[in-house]
């Protein structure tokens, strides 16, 4: 049964309500005033999506670098793209449908491993804990690995806040260490029984410090890709605000590198214009979030 969150005494119906705000006809009381909130308030849907600013008669300071975002810290992608770079429609299409179909079938998967552990059949496999990151990233790229800056202040903060740090412990950062899963040197891909068991705490943790550790200038890696793509199929919906602001870091970052592939495409930088065509239109077209 729906609450009714804002009581309000007022003699007009909706219809009413809405033909004298169409005429322009101020508001006789502050019931009635509060009855258009309400009004308006029912029309509106329950996601909305803001567009990009394009009014050109504001005025924009000309000493303040408007260059970048001051909310992502990476470059604004320009409105215009050539229409090589941009899938069609049929291609947008096909990706949702076959994006949808892999979340279902994941999702049989998991309550089907769930009673294989129950009955004994599997094990679950030992993985690391949500925050360990630095175990994460070993295992997604490998052991020898260039641990990105990121990773290594989240690590200096979470042992400064210990108060006797764990020197046998899988998250001390050194060339040994090894997370609590088997993988090889070059990391591990995103195998379904690995995927499956990761709770979805550890999913967005993962999805957010992937994001956060991408490197303006460089290309996005296809192991990196697949292990973004892998995520998003657990990712459950509603998104947390922190999920919808990290996608649309991602969102941004991909239109940003997107732009920057040149013409004529080689075998390298088509992989690359597709890896960023995946991740953007699944972000867009199913969860909603754009740059």
């Amino acid at each position: 049964m729906e609450v009714q969150a804002l009581p309000v005494a007022c003699n007009l119906s909706q219809e009413e309500l809405l033909s004298r705000m169409r005429a322009g006809i101020p508001p006789e009381s502050a019931s009635e005033y509060l009855a258009r909130v309400k009004a308006e308030a029912k029309l509106m849907p329950d996601v909305l999506c803001a567009d990009q600013h394009t009014n050109t008669d504001v005025q924009i300071d000309s000493n303040v670098d408007h260059t970048t975002s001051k909310s992502y810290g990476i470059p604004e992608p320009t409105v215009t793209l050539e229409s090589w770079r941009l899938p069609n429609k049929k291609w947008r299409d096909r990706l949702l449908v076959e994006f949808v179909d892999l979340r279902q079938y994941l999702f049989l998967w998991r309550e089907r491993m769930e009673e294989m552990v129950d009955c004994g059949e599997i094990s679950i496999p030992r993985i690391p804990k949500r925050r360990d990151g630095i175990s994460w990233y070993k295992i997604c790229f490998g052991n020898e690995c260039v641990i990105p800056e990121y990773f290594v202040k989240q690590y200096e903060k979470q042992q400064n806040s210990k108060k006797k740090p764990n020197t046998n412990s899988s998250t001390v950062l050194n060339s040994k260490t090894k997370p609590p899963i088997e993988f090889t040197e070059d990391g591990s891909p995103p195998f379904l029984q690995l995927i499956l068991h990761i709770d979805h705490g550890t999913i967005e943790r993962l999805i957010y410090d992937h994001v956060w550790s991408l490197q303006e200038n460089e290309p996005l890696p296809t192991h990196k890709t697949l292990w973004l793509f892998a995520l998003f199929s657990r990712l459950e919906k509603p998104l947390t605000g922190d999920v919808a602001s990290t996608l649309t870091k991602l969102v941004r970052f991909c239109v940003s590198e997107r732009e920057k592939i040149p013409e004529p495409l080689t075998i390298e930088t088509k992989e690359q214009l597709s890896n960023l065509n995946i991740l953007i239109c699944i972000v867009e077209d199913y969860f909603k979030q754009r740059a």
